[in-house]
């Protein structure tokens, strides 16, 4: 913050990227005690992400007289459909502990929708698209007439795709029965720190590497075709609630930095290879500034 304030002397709004909002989904918040405690009471529900929101919040909140907005990822998921949000377990335990489908990356979402838009000459109220963000943490949604339908990721940001080094989308009744068989296993960090990528390919948790070896590794081939299989097939399950899909659009560090993954996903999808194929960097920071000034505008 010292060096930023030697670059930048007037800093005129601090924005923050806040992962979970809690079972009271919203798109932002201002930073004030209120929302602090709701950042550390979602804390639960994200624990390897939110107590890292707060540290940024508390070292920006010394500059007192900035004003200062909670961005969260959750937020563009906040109106998806009751029966797609629902999870199928008994309602008093959805209603006592807030479980419900979140989903997450939704200003990354949100941000290549309208990229979509704008590349293509779309009318958001009448568009469909599939958006597919691809980093260290990967995920997919569904979004028809600018609303966000479904994504990947649910509860937590573990399910869905395949990711570096987390396991994406699993058979619950595995974890109870690695629990079983073995009680001291510390799962939340095996499936979310030493599972995905990481595990396939024995190695790396990196697909830059993975492809750098697959040739003359089979277990980094394996990730590979792992990798792709599970994007494409999130894609596909979208696509079938389309009558016309728009466009596919890629974004994040993998679809960015190595855009032929891209096409390898896509080749498996001869279905829905009519859409178009749209790759980009994801710019979340630009979408967290539309979202306050098309707010507060």
């Amino acid at each position: 913050l010292k060096k930023l304030l030697k670059k930048i002397p007037k800093i005129d709004m601090i924005l923050h990227r806040v992962v979970h909002s809690g079972d009271q989904i919203k798109s932002f918040d201002p930073i004030n005690e209120q929302t602090i405690q709701k950042i550390q009471q979602a804390s639960k529900l994200a624990p390897l992400h939110n107590p890292i929101n707060l540290i940024g919040i508390q070292a920006t909140l010394k500059l007192r007289e900035v004003p200062q907005y909670a961005i969260y990822d959750t937020g563009f998921f906040a109106n998806i459909p009751r029966h797609i949000y629902t999870e199928a377990i008994p309602i008093e335990l959805r209603q006592k502990y807030h479980i419900r489908k979140y989903g997450f990356h939704g200003i990354a979402h949100e941000y290549l929708m309208n990229y979509a838009f704008d590349q293509l000459d779309l009318n958001p109220e009448d568009s469909q698209l599939i958006t597919v963000q691809l980093g260290s943490g990967c995920s997919a949604s569904l979004i028809k007439n600018g609303q966000a339908l479904d994504t990947s990721m649910d509860f937590t940001p573990l399910d869905g795709i395949i990711m570096s080094t987390r396991s994406g989308e699993l058979d619950p009744g595995l974890v109870d029965y690695l629990e079983e068989l073995n009680p001291e296993l510390d799962l939340t960090n095996i499936l979310n720190k030493e599972s995905g990528l990481k595990a396939l390919s024995q190695k790396y948790d990196n697909l830059k590497d993975i492809i750098t070896h697959k040739d003359t590794d089979q277990n980094c081939q394996l990730a590979y075709d792992a990798f792709t299989y599970s994007v494409a097939r999130y894609i596909a399950q979208y696509a079938g609630f389309c009558s016309k899909l728009n466009a596919v659009v890629f974004g994040g560090g993998i679809s960015y930095n190595a855009p032929k993954v891209t096409y390898d996903i896509m080749q498996q999808l001869p279905g829905v290879a009519p859409a178009s194929h749209l790759i980009t960097e994801t710019k979340e920071a630009i979408q967290m500034v539309k979202i306050i000034h098309n707010s507060l505008s």
